[in-house]
């Protein structure tokens, strides 16, 4: 997640640098300082509020349950039920993709369309095995591909 602000924080100042390259060269008048410090603005609005839900998902576990899929942070604990589950997805041993329209919490505030990504690494189990009781927990309903 730190990438795609890392390149919106570099795309900013670089549109700053050109802004103010433009404007030392005579090219463009001053008036192009508004649209760039909006941008700013903008860049750094969405920084924060990407920063207040990495805040908010700390300490995060995925919990399946035969009742649904819940997700466990410091901000709470948010239920969904398997019916809601619109897709399970495995990266072989790499990651874990549940997707459910309208997640609460901090998923849900951030429009990430309810999605939750998270890295699979020491858990000590095959995506086989993941696989396989994601399937039998819940009931044949979702089956991770």
């Amino acid at each position: 997640m730190r990438i795609p602000i890392i390149a919106q924080s570099v795309l900013v100042v670089i549109q700053l640098a050109a802004g103010t390259t433009l404007t030392a060269l005579g090219s463009i008048s001053g008036f192009v300082y508004f649209p760039l410090t909006l941008l700013l603005a903008l860049g750094l609005g969405l920084y924060l509020r990407v920063y207040r839900v990495h805040a908010a998902m700390r300490g995060l576990q995925l919990v399946f349950a035969p009742g649904g899929v819940t997700y466990m942070s410091h901000s709470g604990a948010f239920t969904a039920p398997w019916s809601a589950v619109k897709r399970v997805r495995l990266r072989r041993g790499r990651w874990i993709s549940v997707r459910v329209p309208h997640w609460g919490g901090p998923i849900g505030s951030f429009g990430l369309a309810g999605e939750l990504i998270m890295p699979l690494q020491d858990t000590g189990l095959s995506w086989h095995d993941i696989r396989g009781a994601v399937t039998y927990i819940s009931n044949g309903t979702v089956t991770p591909h």
